[in-house]
């Protein structure tokens, strides 16, 4: 720090400077640290990377030594799929959640609905859309679609699984909102077993009619 302020006030022997609190002084004029650091290695701003990784001590790990918070969960959907329009409803989910021992279940089953109606709108609705000057054009709730009461599911079951074997307080295991990263593949899933396959989220009425149309197009191909 003191070789850095000393190139930032231009002298060559460092007993002219004196550090304070936050501060840099040199007789009578003083630099603050954070100045200091960004004139040293010119923060501009920008993205932060960083890489770790985890050495259980027993080689193959264990819960104990794993993270607490950690829901491992399942989830089903069946969908309705009106063809002619490509419109997408889900009628009813089920998800599983495995939370060791469950000890608000009520808490853990209104977090899965919950994250339900979040996944949804993740397969079915929500997308950041921008200019090709990188200008976002959905940056409100008149223009971002989320999921509205008409879309919520006729039936969410939430099953819990218990085995005891968690590393919390009688064997639990963290757990909240598992259902979001499971549901939107159980309802590309659904879709494909109705004749349509997608691989991009989310699974709007104009893609899906294209793809169907695309399916349609090869059938129609391949007729004597």
């Amino acid at each position: 720090m003191l070789e850095t302020a000393a190139v930032f006030f231009e002298v060559s022997e460092r007993e002219e400077l004196k550090a304070d609190v936050g501060r840099i002084w040199c007789r009578d004029s003083s630099v603050g640290y954070a100045e200091l650091i960004a004139k040293r290695f010119g923060f501009v701003g920008g993205e932060l990377r960083g890489h770790g990784e985890v050495r259980p001590q027993q080689g193959s790990g264990s819960y104990a030594e794993g993270p607490v918070f950690w829901e491992v969960c399942v989830a089903g959907a069946e969908v309705e799929l009106d063809r002619d329009a490509g419109v997408i409803r889900v009628l009813q989910t089920s998800s599983i959640a495995d939370v060791g021992r469950a000890i608000n279940p009520q808490l853990i089953e209104r977090q899965d609905e919950g994250s339900t109606l979040q996944g949804i709108g993740n397969a079915l609705f929500e997308e950041m859309l921008y200019t090709d000057d990188g200008v976002l054009l959905n940056d409100t709730l008149l223009d971002y679609r989320i999921p509205a009461t008409e879309d919520v599911p006729e039936k969410m079951t939430c099953i819990i699984v218990e085995n005891g074997d968690g590393p919390g307080p009688f064997g639990a295991k963290g757990c909240g909102e598992g259902v979001l990263a499971a549901l939107p593949a159980a309802i590309v899933n659904a879709l494909a077993d109705a004749g349509v396959s997608m691989t991009e989220l989310p699974l709007t009425p104009e893609r899906v009619w294209r793809r169907i149309q695309e399916a349609e197009g090869r059938g129609r191909e391949r007729r004597p």
